[in-house]
């Protein structure tokens, strides 16, 4: 039985042209170096997983709507979660990943510097 898990499948919060995709214990340190990213007048879309299986394609792709670039950050040494979702999702855009294995934490500070750096507007934007 296919159940319908409804806006339960993902927190997606924000918007603009780069989409932050992550899941699990990375997301609470991608959450805080979004939010520091948009406390500096930068635009974000965050989605953490919640489900990574049954794959819901439509529901990605109505979060990814108008991005223009993804970055999927995980903590873990293979990009596990990269891997699965290039093969069940068509992003239809540039993809990047980022991926570390532990035991250190990622840390937003870093992780902030590193989404700025993936941003597709990081030119326009002022220093």
């Amino acid at each position: 039985m296919d159940h319908d898990y409804g806006a339960g499948w993902a927190e997606i919060d924000g918007d603009g042209a780069l989409a932050v995709i992550t899941w699990g214990s990375s997301t609470r340190p991608v959450r805080e170096a979004v939010d520091r990213l948009r406390n500096d007048g930068v635009s974000v879309r965050l989605i953490a997983l919640r489900l990574l299986w049954p794959a819901r394609p439509m529901r990605m792709a109505q979060a990814l709507s108008g991005a223009r670039r993804a970055l999927v950050i995980e903590q873990n040494h293979s990009g596990q979660l990269y891997r699965l979702l290039r093969a069940e999702y068509a992003f239809g855009m540039e993809t990047f990943a980022i991926h570390r294995p532990g035991p250190l934490p990622l840390r937003p500070g870093e992780l902030a510097d590193c989404i700025l750096s993936h941003h597709p507007d990081r030119e326009e934007m002022p220093a």
